[in-house]
């Protein structure tokens, strides 16, 4: 009897470790919509309210065109430094560029 006792709680004991341990092995623990975040940064310099187009120009130069809503076209100006953050192909957000203190020149 003891025996199998024993063996029982062998079991339950080496089952619950690898219970604990199998997580630290997963591969990928991002969600699927982290995978395929992009974020692009540039000048606006078109925007289309009936269109729902937005351009910006990007610092080598490159104009990209984004489809958005007349939500994230409000408070846009021209020639302001925004970052669209792409997500699945799909605008997410639209929102001014950070500037970074050390990037001021006095």
């Amino acid at each position: 009897m003891k025996k199998i006792s024993v063996i029982v709680l062998s079991a339950l004991f080496l089952t619950s470790v690898s219970a604990g341990i199998a997580p630290a092995f997963a591969k990928d623990t991002k969600k699927p919509d982290e995978a395929n975040v992009v974020v692009v940064k540039g000048k606006v310099v078109s925007m289309d309210a009936a269109k729902g187009e937005l351009v910006i120009q990007q610092a080598d130069g490159s104009q990209k065109t984004f489809k958005v809503t007349e939500k994230e076209l409000k408070g846009l100006k021209a020639d302001e430094e925004i970052r669209v953050k792409m997500t699945s192909g799909t605008v997410t957000s639209v929102k001014p560029a950070k500037k970074h203190p050390c990037n001021d020149k006095k």
